[in-house]
């Protein structure tokens, strides 16, 4: 199958998936009650210090259709996940919630940025996004806490199998022309 036909059907799900989103949040009728006070953004951290992130603008874009922007960068993987949006928003929209969402359909198609499929993979082979290091054990006996557990590589496959990690990552390699998922 062409790369060609290959995105056009991605694009096709993620518009069905997007589309269905909306639907279960009701994203139109909450957008048309919003009052653009920008209150969301406003008191984001991601957006004081990276404009580019715009909660308001991303929610806007979803509920008319013209997500496309957003989701062809790495934009919508900046969220720190505070909810100090859904906190503050006068019309309590689930701006966070959303936003989480989005990025599991991204995910689920491989679309995430290279860092975090890395910091996937490590946490896969190794239980750690960071390298390990002799000092983390010193740090530990330092604060009076027992030795790091060891890594129990059957569990986690476990638990990456049922959050689907494996997939990620092969719908990701898929996407860069490494194969199928």
């Amino acid at each position: 199958m062409s790369e060609a036909v290959v995105e056009r059907k991605v694009l096709q799900e993620l518009e069905e998936d997007i589309q269905r989103l909306v639907e279960i949040y009701e994203l139109e009728r909450k957008a048309a009650f919003c009052y653009q006070c920008g209150t969301c953004s406003g008191s984001c951290p991601v957006f004081m210090a990276e404009p580019e992130y715009n909660p308001r603008k991303m929610i806007m874009s979803l509920a008319s259709g013209t997500w496309q922007s957003f989701i062809n960068s790495e934009v919508a993987w900046l969220c720190a996940m505070c909810h100090t949006c859904l906190e503050r928003c006068p019309q309590r929209i689930e701006v966070s919630e959303i936003l989480t969402e989005v990025r599991n359909i991204l995910a689920r198609r491989g679309i995430l940025p290279d860092i975090i499929a890395e910091k996937l993979r490590r946490v896969m082979e190794r239980g750690m996004s960071a390298p390990y290091s002799k000092l983390i054990d010193k740090r530990r006996a330092r604060y009076g806490l027992p030795p790091a557990p060891v890594f129990d590589a059957e569990a986690a496959k476990l638990v990456f199998d049922i959050f689907a990690v494996n997939h990620v990552l092969a719908a990701k390699k898929a996407r860069e022309g490494g194969g199928s998922p």
